[in-house]
């Protein structure tokens, strides 16, 4: 195989930062007046996800020590709907892996899947929350602002924290049930946690922005009026501040890694567009193909996104727990019985249905099989696997035509994009770009004795 010869690229990005993020931080609560929000003796719970927000633990106890200088009595709620396997266990050794622990935040950690219905949308869509949370006199609400999607005035924020992450896995499948084949799970997202910002005790959010490297850039905390009408400015903020490929058509894009530290949706949307669909929108790039080479620790075995590609390797699909990237995208796709799943494998689950499982979780099964069998979840099927590096990338290249003028970039993940590789077919774009500079010497791609990139 005769590989493109491929060039450094340094990329300068606009990249904003917080400097001192806990003092910015307690500058925030000052300006909401933690006593008259939370009394004396009150419970008060603090919501933490699985989206890997920089120094989280440090901004957790951060919180929990301004509440207790209120008088209240804080602990800790994890509100990450369907991660962790949709089980309590699950969702505790996501955030001992984000280092938020009872030692870390000074706050007690209270996990269970338990919920209670809210109420319900105007269109009768039920709403539910975390039984911990609801029962608490107060609850904060704290999540990063970050595009989930290309589509919706929100994303990954405060409203989703209120209506997805509280809600657990049964809320998390609910909204994405009455959003199936539409686009209107932002808009479901909005009424779920109008209901929740009605009904439950929202004492303020606390929003951080990320900039292209996942870093604050901005935080802010909101009363829970101010929340609906704030937050699509942060996330149009947010969208601004994402770090993108300097070129809009791809023949092959290789990326090291990916995982859902590095996205929601394991590779960001708006970095690689669909990879070869459809919908890509105005600012999504076009790629004829894309080789997947790893999957980060920190994604706990979820390889969500790993459809997208064309080739990946057996050191990826390794890694994979198909239980929790099963339960994230039937959570994700809203199918009928997904609950029936929690906590279980989906090998598990066959092996309880052939062995004559109770016909309530058969039923269960039956409809998520059949949904799961009709939706088709691109992100979660498994592309060609090949043993190496290597023989994934002499495949991909393979169907593109001659390497001098194949347009091929690398990429570490969707995350890092101020260094990249790119062959002499895109370098030959790079005139005029200002914000582009070559870095080191032209080579071709090479590989160690096992085939690993080098």
């Amino acid at each position: 195989m005769r590989y493109p010869d491929m060039l450094k690229v340094r990329q300068a990005i606009d990249a904003p930062e917080v400097a001192d993020i806990l003092a910015a931080i307690h500058g925030e609560l000052a300006k909401l007046n933690l006593r008259g929000l939370t009394g004396p003796g009150q419970r008060v719970a603090i919501t933490a996800g699985s989206r890997g927000i920089v120094c989280l633990p440090q901004v957790i106890s951060t919180i929990v020590e301004e509440i207790r200088r209120a008088g209240a009595d804080p602990f800790i709620v994890p509100a990450m709907g369907s991660h962790g396997g949709a089980t309590a266990k699950g969702q505790l050794e996501v955030l001992r892996s984000l280092g938020i622990t009872e030692p870390s935040t000074g706050a007690p950690i209270i996990a269970s899947m338990e919920t209670v219905e809210l109420g319900r949308t105007p269109d009768g869509m039920p709403v539910y929350m975390d039984r911990h949370a609801y029962s608490a006199d107060a609850i904060v609400l704290v999540n990063r602002v970050k595009v989930h999607s290309p589509w919706g005035e929100i994303g990954s924020g405060l409203q989703k924290m209120a209506a997805i992450g509280l809600g657990k896995q049964r809320g998390c499948s609910t909204i994405h049930a009455w959003s199936r084949g539409t686009r209107n799970l932002y808009r479901n997202i909005q009424k779920a946690a109008a209901v929740v910002l009605a009904r439950a005790p929202i004492a303020f959010g606390v929003a951080v922005v990320d900039n292209a490297y996942a870093r604050p850039a901005r935080v802010m905390a909101l009363r829970p009026a101010e929340i609906a009408d704030v937050e699509p400015q942060l996330l149009a903020e947010a969208r601004r501040l994402v770090a993108r490929l300097p070129f809009d058509e791809l023949d092959l894009l290789i990326v090291e890694r990916i995982g859902k530290n590095i996205s929601p949706a394991g590779l960001d949307p708006l970095v690689v567009g669909t990879a070869g669909g459809a919908e890509n929108t105005d600012d999504m790039p076009r790629i004829g193909g894309m080789v997947v080479l790893d999957l980060t620790e920190e994604s706990h075995g979820n390889a969500l996104g790993l459809g997208l590609a064309s080739f990946t390797t057996r050191r990826c699909v390794g890694k994979i727990d198909y239980g929790a990237m099963y339960m994230n995208i039937i959570s994700a796709n809203g199918a009928a019985g997904a609950a029936s799943l929690r906590g279980t494998a989906i090998a598990s689950l066959l092996g309880a249905f052939s062995r004559g499982a109770p016909s309530a979780a058969r039923y269960g099964f039956y409809n998520t099989w059949r949904a799961l069998r009709a939706k088709g979840p691109r992100a979660t099927r498994l592309p060609i696997l090949v043993d190496s590096d290597r023989a994934a990338i002499d495949a991909a290249l393979a169907g593109i035509g001659p390497a001098g003028r194949a347009r091929v970039a690398r990429i570490k993940d969707t995350l890092h994009l101020d260094e990249l590789w790119v062959s002499e077919a895109l370098a030959e774009q790079m005139g005029g770009r200002s914000h582009l500079s070559l870095v080191g010497e032209t080579g071709p791609l090479q590989f160690d004795g096992q085939g690993n990139l080098l």
